[in-house]
C-alpha cells in the first residue's frame, strides 16, 4: 500500500512497530486495501465501515456476514497489518514512460519528430524480458496528421509503453 501511495522517486517508510503500522493503515479508505474493489468498498460504506481502521475494529462475525468468510478473514488480517503474500522486488514494470518538456511551445513538426524518436527509442528495451514491439510507435508527426493539424503548439512529448502481461 505504501508503494502505491508513493510518487515516483519518493520513499515512504512504515516501521514495523504495531503503532506505526496502525497509524499508517487506520485512516486509509477501505478501497485502498488490496482485494477491496469499488463494489465491496461501496457495500462496506453502506454498513458504516469506511476506513481500514473500521475493518480492524469490526467483529469478525459481522464482517463475515457482509463479505463472506474468506474475504472477511483476508480483509481483517490486512487491516491489522498482516500480509503473507510474497514481495516481488524485481517484478517487471507495468508501464514505462519517458518524456521531454520543450522550453516553450514548439511549432516545428520536424523538432517534434526528432525529439519523439529520441525519447521513445529506449522504451521497448527498458523493460527487462520484453522484446521490442514489432510495430513502430506513433510519432508526433503521425499524431498531428491523424488530428489533421498542420501546425500545433507542443509543450510536452510523453511517449509510453505498456508491456504485455
Amino acid at each position: 500500500m505504501a508503494a502505491a501511495l508513493t510518487p515516483p522517486g519518493a520513499v515512504i517508510t512504515v516501521h514495523e512497530t504495531p503503532y506505526e503500522i496502525a497509524a499508517f493503515l487506520r485512516p486509509r479508505g477501505v478501497g485502498e486495501l488490496p482485494g477491496i474493489g469499488p463494489r465491496t468498498a461501496q457495500t462496506l460504506t453502506r454498513y458504516g465501515i469506511s476506513t481500514v481502521g473500521d475493518i480492524a475494529d469490526t467483529p469478525p462475525a459481522t464482517l463475515q456476514r457482509i463479505l463472506g468468510a474468506s474475504a472477511a478473514r483476508q480483509a481483517q488480517a490486512l487491516a491489522h497489518g498482516t500480509d503473507h503474500r510474497p514481495v516481488v522486488p524485481a517484478a517487471p514494470a507495468k508501464c514505462l514512460s519517458a518524456g521531454h518538456r520543450f522550453d516553450r511551445d514548439e511549432l516545428d513538426a520536424d523538432r517534434h519528430q526528432r525529439r519523439s524518436s529520441r525519447t521513445s527509442h529506449p522504451l521497448p528495451h527498458a523493460a527487462r524480458g520484453h522484446r521490442p514491439h514489432p510495430h513502430p510507435h506513433p510519432t508526433a508527426r503521425d499524431l498531428l496528421r491523424a488530428l489533421r493539424l498542420q501546425r500545433a503548439r507542443v509543450r510536452v512529448l510523453s511517449p509510453g509503453r505498456t508491456p504485455p502481461p
